[in-house]
């Protein structure tokens, strides 16, 4: 009899051990090199640098306007902002089974007999106040890790939100600041055009104040080309 009651309580361990959920996460290792590929390279530095405002280093006050009115209005980053509102929400819906729930509960009515009924006692008077009230408590232990699953979970959709947004906000300042620096590109390239239809001829005088241009044949695909004239290559 005790050799049958040894073997039903290993079953029933075994069973209660077997409706445990999953193992613990472990992290995979992954094979990273421990410097930048090119990190021998003069002026580039295998360091972390701190640089979370890069625009500002351009010196730009247009520039750095312009990227806040796109954070500030940018819809794809509302979006992305209030998904990890949500799931910030949820987690801590998820976190909240781990602690006991209360409920409680309260009613009022005003009641009055009609004056039809002939079977009502006389120790009831016609009209009388109802108060009720409730109290629920209910507790889940979590012996087989269902709640802390669920809360392990719902913190690793938290993280990749949050790592989304944080996607969408560099792609955001990337495209702004190119998209900004090509537009100043153009600009100086149509001053210089301007330029070189007034005097074509004329030194460009930024670096090398003995640069002047040179008519080409047509047929040549550099410099810049004006009206009639063929093309304009630089002379140093």
């Amino acid at each position: 009899m005790s050799q049958t009651r040894a073997s039903m309580l290993v079953l029933l361990l075994a069973a209660v051990l077997g409706c445990a959920v999953g193992p613990n996460y472990q992290r995979p290792d992954m094979a990273v090199p421990q410097q930048w590929a090119h990190a021998d390279q003069p002026g580039l530095s295998a360091g972390v640098v701190a640089v979370l405002q890069w625009w500002q280093t351009l010196k730009d006050p247009m520039l750095d306007a312009l990227i806040e009115r796109a954070v500030h209005a940018n819809l794809d980053l509302r979006m992305a902002a209030t998904r990890v509102r949500e799931s910030r929400a949820l987690r801590r819906v998820a976190a909240a089974d781990q602690f006991p729930t209360v409920t409680l509960s309260s009613a009022y009515s005003r009641n009055r007999l009609s004056a039809n009924v002939t079977t009502t006692p006389r120790s009831i008077a016609p009209e009388y106040d109802l108060f009720q009230s409730g109290f629920d408590a209910s507790w889940e232990l979590d012996l087989f890790g269902r709640v802390r699953r669920t809360v392990e979970a719902a913190s690793a959709d938290l993280a990749a939100t949050e790592d989304n947004r944080r996607d969408v906000l560099v792609t955001l300042l990337a495209e702004v600041t190119r998209n900004y620096v090509d537009v100043r590109g153009f600009q100086h390239w149509k001053r210089l055009l301007s330029g070189n239809r007034a005097s074509p001829l004329v030194g460009i005088g930024h670096e090398n104040s003995e640069c002047s241009l040179s008519k080409a044949p047509a047929s040549q695909e550099f410099g810049a080309k004006a009206p009639g004239s063929g093309f304009f290559r630089k002379e140093c």
